[in-house]
């Protein structure tokens, strides 16, 4: 006698258990008639079937399938399973590979070469059954928002739902609103402060809890105080009552803004990595990002592999930030500011650049070739007799697409195929210009040349640079970290 599970499900608060009940008596039903002993019932209460991942009870049914606890699956109807077409095919193909097969108790179960057609047709009507109900719940809920209506959901501290489902002001909560909104914009006073004081005073929040900073922040920017209510794109101004003026929200909001400006601009003048993204480990390859430590009171900035700093390997050294940033930024300056071997230069950067392989075109290139493989393989189909007129419709698609990447591939490459030695000549020149006529920082000078930075064990570091048209030059720049660095050069500053 084959074994088998029960997986029962239903999508919304509104439905109850009754709804699993019914399904699962169902299956038992449909199990008897077919000899199969039930061994277990997976259950998921008020969830979508649109994502198995958020279906917990799902993916422990899916699980105990791999290590095949069992022989079948049953559900009511085909869309318990999944609504999602994509892991309606995962799922039942896992399931399918450990010999465990999935029925449904109130539809026909068809075996052989028909089946195939027959999930991929209810799968379809699941699928276009949930989007459309998704679509339609959201029309009413627009329709609800341009009417002024409640859309379900919280209501906002401070308010109140009557039976018929009106939204009025609840003045005691109210009076927490309006003293938030007054100590914060007429006194220099602090969101904590204003928590700590109101908690002090007997203020409370619903159920009478204390005041917490998150509940005073949240009011402060919840314009719905005011009587603005948005929906998407809808924006309501009957639905609330207003509990405080426009003017009181605007001028709190002017405040939070300063706030939160100088905030970023402290943390921003904390510590700068000015190579992030740019420096690389030479031994794995892997990024370097920003690393700050202390010990003894005296604070250590360094640039660490990531590889390293997750643990995946890497013995790299940890590299001192003002060191490497120095060294960089310094072979910079002296690289765009040698003029005596321009010629040689330019002609190694021209050399190198032809062999760059642009990222743009490779990428272009790969769309073109799955494109073709996508017409050839319908192609095939139709040799074999699969001459189906959708079929054909969309090699004629293909076949448009094909040509027209062909086009913008012919014309990027033709754009990138050669630059000038005029052009970088004249890159230089400016470049040069502009150094010498402006006081420019570190982080500047490494920004305008500087494409990557490779660092090895060995203390050796390579410089690749930028030039014309955005394009890197040749590793022409070898330096060690343990030689001297310039503290400084012309008007570079840190």
């Amino acid at each position: 006698m084959q074994t088998g599970v029960i997986y029962a499900r239903y999508s919304c608060e509104k439905q109850t258990e009754n709804s699993i009940l019914g399904q699962v008596r169902e299956c038992k039903e449909f199990a008897a008639r077919n000899d199969i002993e039930i061994i277990g019932i997976y259950k998921d209460e008020a969830i979508s079937g649109r994502t198995a991942t958020k279906r917990p009870s799902f993916m422990q049914m899916i699980k105990d399938g791999e290590n095949h606890k069992f022989d079948n699956v049953i559900v009511w109807k085909g869309d318990r399973f999944s609504r999602s077409r994509a892991d309606a095919a995962k799922y039942k193909s896992i399931l399918k590979n450990k010999g465990i097969r999935v029925l449904s108790a109130t539809e026909a179960n068809i075996t052989g070469p028909e089946a195939i057609l027959m999930d991929g047709i209810n799968e379809a009507f699941a699928e276009y059954f949930s989007v459309e109900l998704a679509a339609k719940v959201e029309r009413g809920m627009t329709q609800n928002a341009l009417d002024g209506k409640w859309n379900g959901g919280k209501i906002a501290f401070g308010y109140t739902l009557t039976p018929d489902k009106k939204v009025e002001i609840n003045e005691e909560e109210a009076a927490v609103v309006r003293k938030v909104f007054n100590m914060y914009i007429t006194r220099n006073i602090t969101i904590p402060e204003i928590t700590d004081e109101l908690n002090s005073q007997g203020f409370r929040f619903k159920f009478g809890r204390k005041l917490s900073k998150s509940v005073v922040s949240r009011i402060l920017n919840n314009e719905k105080y005011y009587g603005i209510y948005r929906f998407r794109e809808v924006v309501n101004k009957t639905l609330y009552p207003p509990i405080i003026s426009e003017n009181e929200f605007n001028r709190a909001q002017d405040k939070l803004k300063k706030l939160r400006h100088r905030t970023a601009n402290s943390k921003c003048c904390i510590q700068r990595y000015y190579l992030t993204g740019i420096l690389k480990c030479g031994e794995c390859g892997e990024f370097f990002s920003g690393h700050s430590s202390a010990y003894r009171n005296v604070r250590y900035s360094n640039y660490v592999c990531n590889n390293r700093r997750y643990k995946k390997g890497c013995d790299m050294d940890l590299i001192d930030k003002d060191q490497i940033e120095k060294l960089v930024a310094c072979a910079a300056y002296d690289f765009i500011m040698d003029s005596t071997n321009e010629d040689a230069l330019i002609e190694r950067l021209m050399q190198f650049g032809k062999n760059i392989d642009n990222p743009e075109i490779a990428a272009k290139k790969k769309n073109l070739e799955k494109s073709r493989e996508r017409f050839q393989n319908i192609q095939n189909a139709i040799e074999h007799g699969c001459g189906y007129e959708q079929f054909t419709a969309r090699l004629q698609e293909l076949a448009s697409d094909i040509k027209l990447q062909e086009k913008e591939l012919e014309e990027d490459e033709q754009k990138y195929a050669y630059v000038s030695p005029d052009s970088i000549r004249e890159f230089l020149r400016r470049t040069r210009e502009y150094l010498v006529n402006t006081e420019i920082s570190m982080e500047q000078i490494i920004n305008l040349v500087v494409h990557e930075v490779q660092v090895f064990k060995d203390k050796t570091v390579i410089i690749i640079f930028k030039y014309a048209n955005g394009k890197t030059g040749s590793s022409l720049i070898r330096e060690s970290l343990s030689s001297e660095v310039k503290q400084e050069v012309h008007q570079l500053k840190k």
